[in-house]
């Protein structure tokens, strides 16, 4: 299902500060937010990081999500533990992964891709906010179940 529908209503979100040690938290100022909904990841958000195991990543990529939701850590190899909270808006993401169906969305939009970044708002007592987010919340021009076009797979990504 294309998510090109949401485009209008996309651009009456407010912008959101990420929290992170080094990356810049707005959107490049080259890709206007609207383009970016059409065309998935853009850009190059710099550096993020450390994660909660002290690695770091190059090259994050501008995403923007219509909508804000949890971020989660995986148990028993699937995505289910919330560790914090990610505003709508224009983010960073290092990469995605694809494993368990993204909690549901009230636009219909499904899928099983997931994208690591860090929340906005980390929840006591967990790895700082940093884990995965679901795509169904991710504005892009593809369908349920395709990848974020301009992000790249979590296994071919290493850290600094």
């Amino acid at each position: 299902m294309p998510r090109l529908s949401l485009l209008g209503g996309v651009l009456v979100l407010a912008a959101t500060t990420i929290v992170t040690t080094s990356a810049p938290a707005s959107a490049d100022p080259e890709q206007p937010a609207a383009v970016a909904a059409v065309s998935g990841c853009w850009g190059d958000a710099g550096t993020v990081g450390p994660n909660p195991h002290g690695y770091s990543y190059g090259a994050a990529k501008y995403c923007h999500n219509f909508r804000g939701g949890d971020v989660y850590k995986a148990q028993y190899g699937s995505f289910t533990v919330p560790v914090g909270y990610l505003n709508a808006g224009t983010n960073w993401f290092v990469c995605q992964v694809r494993n368990n169906e993204n909690p549901p969305v009230p636009e219909g939009y499904r899928n099983n891709i997931w994208l690591y970044t860090q929340a906005d708002r980390a929840y006591e007592g967990t790895q700082r906010g940093w884990g995965e987010f679901p795509a169904n919340r991710v504005s892009s021009s593809t369908g349920d179940y395709e990848p974020i076009p301009g992000l790249p797979w979590c296994h071919d990504v290493r850290p600094l």
